[in-house]
């Protein structure tokens, strides 16, 4: 069985020593990627130099928000398969100098797959659907979440599912806050302990604040997706 060795409070890491052929970081992509802050995404912006990660989050909702169809094709891939990263390159392959999302003109920026999907799974949950949607899930029955539609496609999906599962309102509450704050910081804490047990074997994972929330708000997005799904399915 797979060890939770330690967590740091810090950042709220989780580092399981196991024998795995599945990582959940991602090289990132772009330019001029800046690795000079821990935990960072890369991207800068002179407006929001506090926080490079509340940064490229609102820019990928602002992408999700103006390229909702392709956004939403990228999200029906596995979570940091490599359709999911090309899907993405559609999306970022070029950036103007009118650019609406940007958030300040003649930026460059560089970021990894998993914050991007995360941010779009976010808006979704926000825009599209609403806080039932979520509250559905927790009346779920075990066997409903074994429909085929409710199945996960690979370890990261099977672990983000079984934190929903269990913490479904305090992972809503967490994409509700913005990255960098006290409020996120303690919607992270709260949830905390429910990450060691939902780790299976084989699965080597390291989670900074990041990753963690990526990963969880994906899992909460597919999860009220495939819920609709099964919904339409059955009627």
């Amino acid at each position: 069985m797979s060890l939770l060795k330690t967590i740091f409070s810090s950042c709220f890491a989780i580092l399981l020593m196991a024998s795995s052929n599945l990582a959940i970081a991602q090289p990132e992509t772009g330019s001029r990627i800046d690795r000079s802050r821990e935990g960072m995404t890369g991207y800068h912006d002179p407006k929001a130099q506090k926080s490079a990660r509340a940064g490229i989050n609102a820019l990928a909702k602002c992408r999700a928000e103006n390229q909702r169809a392709r956004a939403m094709k990228t999200l029906s891939y596995r979570y940091l398969s490599d359709e999911q990263a090309k899907s993405l390159k559609v999306i970022f392959k070029k950036i103007s100098y009118d650019d609406r999302c940007s958030l300040a003109k003649d930026i460059k920026f560089g970021y990894s797959t998993a914050p991007i999907v995360g941010a779009f799974s976010e808006f979704f949950l926000l825009r599209k659907y609403s806080q039932s949607d979520v509250v559905h899930l927790s009346k779920l029955t075990d066997l409903e979440w074994q429909n085929d539609i409710m199945l996960p496609r690979n370890a990261n999906e099977l672990f983000g599912r079984c934190v929903v599962r269990k913490e479904t309102d305090k992972v809503y509450a967490l994409i509700n806050t913005v990255p960098d704050t006290a409020d996120e910081s303690a919607a992270i804490k709260s949830i905390v302990p429910a990450l060691g047990p939902c780790v299976t074997d084989g699965l080597e994972v390291s989670f900074d604040k990041t990753s963690l929330r990526a990963i969880l708000a994906y899992g909460l997005y597919r999860s009220v997706y495939q819920h609709a799904e099964m919904l339409e399915a059955e009627s």
